[in-house]
């Protein structure tokens, strides 16, 4: 794959970047001089974008993909640069290019016809509404695709690329395009007509056609066979109007349904509808689409193909109902005049297992047609829900409807549930056994130790018939009017002695009812919570519950580690601290030693207050804290570790990982401070043979090198301080490589394995030029510039054309371009075919002949050389012969008053960017 065009993806990425009101003064001339020559439009040149693997609505892919395309990275850079200088001037002209308004929504004019996904919107909120997210993030999966294969029901059009397969006792193929006529071109055959057929009926179509040409197409039996599929298919223009956040029209895929549509465009408003999207044709409707089959069944049983001029229209939302509670897919849907309670529940996903159905509350805005109480528009409607779903009554639904699907209580019917202090807390069912308070404590285990029995609470369902059960909760409206800001409770709480209850008194020791709840109070619940703390150099530091009687002794073995004869060595015996709090301003410190109170002495029989704290201290409060030595340098993991006893360099350098591969082996460097000195200030620097056989860039890092290393390092013994550096190897280098791209056997990352390797040295190590390869239009960047060399005779072995290749270079061979450029002040600008031995007259006479006012003539052949040509073509010096892929540029003279002001190497320089710019757009082209 060649380099493409830096300007040519530059206007790519301006395509999508930019507001589609801005495109045609944004793009760069450049570029729409590039896109006239190639004969393409800006359409035309987006397919060419997905060709190549760029995705337009994603800059960061588009500039990643620019990067494996060759595109240099400083060129990448600018091309950033650009677009974001483009984008910030389009929203300085925002207020002066608004889209004319409907009702307040931008429209997009229909002669400005867009790609779909270019229209896709940005991330949007969760919506309470059903199915609306479903459009709101479009994964690319969704973009309708433009290439085969399609389904047997596709119809053939004009704009669709066929592929005609033949083989058996004759072989051919050919890649066929519908025209405007809706016919294709088949040689040896003839025009046939194929537009309007659906591709199964259009293979037997094209057998009986062919087969008179070729008759073992339709032999019996058949001695050739034939296949025709789509290859690319074309376009619509499709016009998506109503509620939808921009209106207007869109270019689609013509396999594309109304969903594809819909997701390219985002979907439809909150506003719009669902279930009622109308296709219109010539005037007519002829199908409406509910997305809701898609949503909740996951397919369309005959969905309808969007052909070019169709219009999408959304109406608003229709019926819009509630459904909450325990349904598996509670949310806001939408119902036709048709549809009742059940599609309503079938919509939500059905009942979850705890609900309740008997006692569905429908909350409804009375109808206008049957409101008959004036202002009062409200009302209640229970349902069992029950008869609906067996078809035993049907429930009509009106717009607006909330309604509520309860779920059942918590508590299983014959059971009671006790919680708190007793030994086994749970559900227990009543039975012969257990009737009673008394009964079921029993049944749990009996109460904990640490029990309240002064007092329990029994939570229990009121008694009384005419309050609703929990699972039937309904909101304070009935027949519209709103009774009463509170709901009774439906519950009561008794209060229980457990003392009592235990000694059977039948004021406590209740009967016991379905549903019941007692809960048993823990006295430690009850009461304020005691601490005290202990902190420093114990095993289990932190906050402890003061028991009764508890001393400093209790709390120092409870904190771990000081019977410990080996984890004392770490602690500081001599002191410890007491804080205790005299108020809530000042805090009490008392000392102790720690030693005698570990023993039982001086202060171990202390008790203990609330908040108290123990501080113990670390022995290294007398000695040296945190000793530590420091390595750096060409060290895998450089930095400040703890230093130990009898520590060698080897046990540092393991700790830090290990040696980098730029290290220098042959010694270490070690900086300590002079004990000797006063205060520690001075300090002395020692080399450490590691390996005195080495030399700089003469180390390996095989397994006997770093074995003889390790071993010197462990006969130097570290010091607290000590500063060790492993120095970088002055002749160590990284691997250097350039980069071949196009028309060589083996393109890719090439490492230069010696100093003043060559082009052709590395070209050959590629497996050479191939021959469809143009290595006299071969060019090589060094950069982000052109080095002017002559690819072809560098291969044919002439060393004086040979240059050296320097790390980052890039070889791009491209294709042969069997064209020649012609610009500037001709009659007829383009690419003329080439023929070999033409001079530079045959090309002008091709181009229509130079202009009238024409002040010089500019050749630049392949390699990026450029020549100043004479007037006069009667010399062949002055009319040189031309070669593959070069641009010839005639430059008109400037007027009289701009005549001083020509900057002759201005011209040369845009001449050679521009052979450059066009042979690689011609070359990324043809690639296509």
């Amino acid at each position: 794959m060649t380099k493409p065009s830096f300007l040519f993806l530059l206007g790519l990425l301006l395509l999508v970047l930019l507001p589609q009101s801005l495109l045609a003064q944004e793009i760069p001339e450049e570029i729409q001089r590039e896109l006239q020559a190639q004969g393409m439009t800006l359409e035309e040149a987006r397919l060419r974008a997905q060709q190549l693997g760029i995705n337009l609505n994603n800059p960061r892919q588009a500039t990643q993909r620019a990067r494996e395309l060759g595109i240099p990275e400083a060129q990448i850079r600018a091309m950033l640069r650009a677009v974001e200088a483009a984008r910030q001037a389009s929203l300085t002209t925002a207020d002066s290019t608004q889209l004319p308004t409907v009702t307040g929504v931008s429209v997009a004019p229909l002669d400005t016809l867009v790609r779909a996904d270019s229209a896709a919107p940005a991330l949007r909120p969760p919506s309470p509404f059903f199915g609306y997210t479903t459009f709101f993030n479009r994964p690319e999966a969704f973009d309708p695709f433009q290439a085969g294969p399609v389904d047997e029901a596709y119809v053939v059009g004009p704009g669709d690329e066929l592929r005609l397969l033949v083989w058996g006792s004759a072989e051919f193929q050919y890649d066929l395009t519908v025209d405007n006529e809706g016919r294709i071109f088949v040689p040896n055959v003839g025009q046939i007509t194929v537009a309007g057929q659906r591709l199964g009926r259009l293979r037997d179509y094209m057998r009986n056609i062919l087969s008179r040409s070729y008759s073992g197409l339709t032999a019996t039996p058949p001695t050739a066979f034939i296949d025709v599929s789509v290859t690319r298919i074309r376009p619509v223009q499709v016009f998506v109007l109503g509620e939808v956040a921009n209106p207007g029209g869109y270019t689609i895929s013509s396999a594309a349904t109304v969903f594809n549509a819909l997701y390219a465009i985002g979907g439809p408003l909150e506003t719009g509808t669902l279930r009622e999207i109308q296709i219109i044709r010539e005037g007519r409707v002829i199908d409406e689409v509910d997305i809701y089959d898609y949503l909740l069944r996951g397919y369309e049983t005959t969905p309808t193909r969007l052909q070019s001029g169709d219009y999408l229209f959304i109406g608003p939302r229709r019926s819009t109902i509630t459904i909450a509670g325990a349904v598996r897919r509670p949310s806001i849907y939408e119902l036709k005049a048709d549809e009742d309670l059940s599609t309503a529940i079938s919509f939500a996903g059905g009942l979850l297992p705890d609900a309740a159905p008997q006692q569905v509350q429908i909350e409804r805005i009375t109808p206008f047609t049957a409101r008959t109480d004036g202002p009062v528009a409200r009302e209640v409607v229970n349902v069992d829900l029950g008869e609906v779903l067996l078809g035993a009554t049907v429930v009509p639904i009106y717009d607006g409807d909330e309604i509520r699907v309860p779920s059942i209580l918590d508590v299983a019917r014959n059971s009671i549930q006790v919680t708190g202090a007793v030994l086994q807390p749970g559900l227990y069912q009543i039975s012969d056994s257990v009737q009673t308070i008394q009964q079921v404590l029993m049944e749990a285990g009996g109460l904990g130790s640490d029990a309240y029995q002064e007092r329990a609470t029994l939570i229990r369902l009121k008694s009384d018939p005419n309050v609703r059960p929990p699972s039937v909760q309904v909101r304070p409206f009935v027949t519209g009017r709103d009774t009463s800001d509170t709901i009774a409770p439906l519950e009561e709480i008794l209060s229980i002695n457990l003392t009592l209850a235990l000694q059977d008194n039948p004021l406590h020791n209740l009967p016991l009812r379905a549903g019941d709840r007692l809960q048993v109070f823990s006295r430690l619940d009850l009461e304020e919570r005691r601490t005290v703390r202990i902190s420093g150099q114990v095993r289990t530091p932190g906050t402890y519950t003061l028991r009764d009687n508890m001393t400093l002794y209790d709390l120092l073995y409870t904190a771990g580690g000081l019977a410990d004869s080996l984890y004392l060595e770490s602690v500081f015996l001599k002191r410890a601290d007491v804080l205790r709090r005299v108020d809530d301003q000042q805090e009490e410190i008392m000392p102790f030693h720690l030693g005698d109170a570990l023993q039982g002495a001086g202060m171990a029989s202390m008790l203990l207050q609330p908040n108290d704290e123990i501080r113990i201290y670390a022995a290294e409060l007398t000695n040296v804290t945190d000793p530590f030595v420091t390595i750096e340098g060409a060290i895998r993991a450089p930095g400040r570790f703890r230093f130990q006893q009898n520590m060698s360099l080897e046990d540092l350098i393991v700790q830090a990982g290990g040696f980098t591969e730029q290290a220098f082996l042959g010694y270490a460097e070690v900086t300590r401070a002079d004990a000797d000195a006063e205060n520690w200030r001075k300090a002395i620097t020692m080399q450490i043979p590691l390996d005195r056989d080495l030399r700089p860039g003469t180390v390996s890092f095989s397994l006997t090198d770093t074995t003889n290393v390790l071993h010197a390092a462990r006969q130097f013994q570290l010091q607290h301080r000590d500063r060790v550096y492993i120095r970088i190897d002055p002749d160590f280098e990284l691997q250097q490589s350039v980069l071949i791209t196009g028309e060589v056997r083996f393109p890719g990352q090439y490492t230069l394995v010696r100093e003043n390797e060559t082009l052709r040295e590395v070209l050959n190590r590629a497996g050479g030029i191939l021959p469809s390869g143009y290595p006299r239009g071969g060019r090589l960047f060094r950069d982000n510039e052109q080095v002017i060399v002559e690819i072809d005779k560098v291969m044919r072995g002439e060393d004086q054309a040979n240059v050296i290749l320097q790390p980052g270079d890039e070889i791009v061979i491209p294709l042969q371009p069997n064209t020649v450029a012609v610009r500037g002040n001709v009659a007829n600008e383009g690419l003329i075919k080439f023929r070999p031995g033409r001079r530079l007259s045959y090309y002008l006479d091709q181009a229509g002949g130079k202009g009238e006012r024409t002040e010089a003539v500019f050749l630049t052949q392949p390699t990026g050389a450029t020549y100043k040509i004479g007037r006069n073509f009667l010399f062949f010096r002055e009319n040189p012969k031309v070669q593959d892929g070069a641009v010839i540029q005639v430059v008109p003279k400037p007027e009289e008053e701009n005549r001083a002001r020509i900057d002759w190497g201005e011209v040369l320089a845009a001449t050679a960017t521009l052979t450059t710019q066009t042979l690689t757009v011609i070359l990324l082209i043809r690639q296509m």
